[in-house]
């Protein structure tokens, strides 16, 4: 239970360890997660940070603590303002959110967030969204036990563009999306799982992320999810173009979260762009495909 109530908190909060291991111990900070993406309503998730070596009992306080709040959450586009004053629930994390706004392409949108007596705001875009032009299913092992996914989409290199994949695996009983591996792109910084189809397309090699139980908040265990995809997955690829902001914020989240980065090597707090507090608030034109896994071959 320890390991999921720190959840992403924990992301923003490790910030040094020194060779004697003892932890760098800063004052509490709320830590928010909030998106508003093209077509669809705001959501921010609110947290807190907590220390590495805080005991169990001393968590389920402070998570506790969580759910008894209540924070006055507005989102404006500079014309209107709505409160998000439905409370859900992510993974094991309070969510607010509201019907009253839908995110629209080429508006700026400002997160008030007011909670025992602290201010937080942010601002964020949405951009214009990409559509993804397709979705081609490969073998990545000789058995064909396994397969992954490439997708590709337009993309106008004399534009510097922002991007991150996200992967909802519904046979894997995902509730929502989560960032795919190696997701981030920098259209002018290209990595090597992004290579050139075109003069004016993309193409990137999705994958599932391994790390779905920390991102939601569910404690497993343990982990053994694959990052690549098995016969019969239905896969929904949604492609979120981000403005530069947003883009070194997830980037950060992708590295902290990759197989090869363990909690213990993140030595400084990640990217975040709220005032007051930590965390992101970012906004997102998308699109979505999606694949059956296997009716390929």
């Amino acid at each position: 239970m320890k390991s999921a109530l720190k959840s992403l908190a924990i992301l923003f909060l490790i910030t040094a360890v020194s060779c004697e291991a003892d932890w760098v111990v800063y004052p509490d900070q709320f830590v928010v997660e909030g998106t508003i993406e093209s077509g669809r309503n705001p959501v921010v998730i609110i947290t807190k940070t907590i220390s590495p070596s805080t005991e169990d009992l001393d968590i389920m306080e402070e998570y506790m603590k969580l759910l008894s709040l209540d924070p006055v959450i507005s989102v404006s586009d500079g014309n209107c303002t709505v409160q998000l004053n439905t409370m859900t629930m992510s993974g094991a994390f309070p969510a607010y959110t509201t019907s009253g706004m839908v995110g629209e392409p080429g508006k700026t949108y400002t997160l008030d967030i007011r909670c025992n007596g602290q201010h937080l705001t942010a601002v964020t875009s949405i951009p214009e969204p990409k559509a993804i032009d397709s979705l081609t299913v490969y073998r990545s092992d000789s058995k064909g036990e396994h397969y992954g996914i490439t997708a590709s989409f337009s993309d106008d290199r004399d534009v510097h563009s922002w991007y991150q994949f996200f992967v909802m695996n519904e046979t894997a009983d995902d509730e929502r999306f989560y960032p795919s591996g190696v997701g981030t792109i920098d259209n002018w910084n290209l990595n090597t799982y992004c290579t050139m189809a075109n003069a004016a397309g993309l193409q990137h090699k999705v994958y599932q992320n391994i790390h779905k139980e920390l991102l939601s908040g569910i404690d497993s265990g343990h982990n053994e999810r694959s990052i690549m995809f098995e016969a019969g997955d239905e896969v929904t690829v949604k492609l979120a173009t981000l403005d530069s902001i947003s883009y070194e914020i997830w980037r950060g989240l992708d590295r902290a979260t990759k197989t090869d980065i363990g909690f213990v090597a993140i030595i400084e707090n990640l990217n975040g762009n709220v005032n007051g507090g930590m965390g992101f608030w970012c906004g997102m034109g998308v699109s979505t495909l999606n694949v059956t896994i296997g009716q390929q071959f």
